[in-house]
C-alpha cells in the first residue's frame, strides 16, 4: 500500500531509507494494532482492508478489540462468532440496531448469548429494530409486553403481518463493491 513520507518515518523511523510502500509483513513484523493504524499514522478503514482484506488474519494477531470492529465494517466482522464477545459486552459498547445488523447479528444469536427479556429493556431498541434483527412472533413471550407497550397478542400480529425486513445492500464508502447484508 502506498504511504506518505511521515507515515513512512513513523513506521520506519528517520534512519531507514525512505519508503513509498508497506506491506502487510511490516504492519505485522511492527505488531501494530487497527487502533494504533488509524490514530496514530491516520490510515483510513478502507487502506487498512486494501492491505489485508481476510478478516482472520487481523483477528487471529490479537490485537483487535470491540472498539475496532465498529470501524471495521467493511469485513465484516461478527461480535459473537470472530470477537467471541457475550451480551454484557455488546450492550456495553451501546451499538446501533443498524450497525449490529450490518454486522451479521442476529434476535437468535443475542439470545443463545444470554439476551433476556430484562436485558432487551436496557438495549432500548424499538420493536422495529428488533425485528429487523429477527425477532419473529414464535420468540414472543408474555413479558416482552412491558417493554414495547403491547400485549403478547398485539405483538405476534404485528410480527406475522410485517414478517422480515428484506435484504439490503448497504453501500460502503470508497469500496470497489458493495457489501450484501442478509436479513
Amino acid at each position: 500500500m502506498k504511504i506518505n513520507p511521515e507515515q513512512s518515518i513513523k513506521l520506519f523511523g528517520w534512519w531507514d531509507q525512505p519508503r513509498s510502500y508497506v506491506n502487510w509483513n511490516d504492519i505485522k513484523s511492527k505488531q501494530l494494532s487497527w487502533k494504533t493504524l488509524r490514530l496514530e499514522f491516520g490510515f483510513t478503514a478502507e487502506e487498512l482492508y486494501t492491505l489485508q482484506r481476510d478478516k482472520e488474519e487481523w483477528i487471529k494477531r490479537g490485537q483487535l478489540t470491540l472498539y475496532d470492529v465498529s470501524d471495521m465494517r467493511m469485513f465484516p466482522i461478527h461480535p459473537f462468532r470472530d470477537m467471541r464477545a457475550d451480551i454484557g459486552e455488546i450492550w456495553n459498547m451501546k451499538w446501533s440496531p443498524d450497525l449490529l445488523y450490518e454486522m451479521g447479528v442476529t434476535y437468535e444469536e443475542m439470545r443463545d448469548e444470554g439476551l433476556s427479556v430484562e436485558i432487551m429493556k436496557h438495549f432500548g431498541f424499538p420493536l422495529s429494530c428488533w425485528q429487523k434483527l429477527g425477532l419473529k412472533a414464535s420468540h414472543v413471550t408474555a413479558d416482552m409486553s412491558h417493554i414495547f407497550g403491547l400485549d403478547m397478542k398485539e405483538l405476534c400480529v404485528i410480527l406475522q403481518e410485517y414478517p422480515e425486513t428484506p435484504s439490503v445492500v448497504v453501500a460502503q464508502s470508497k469500496l470497489p463493491y458493495p457489501q450484501k447484508v442478509r436479513a
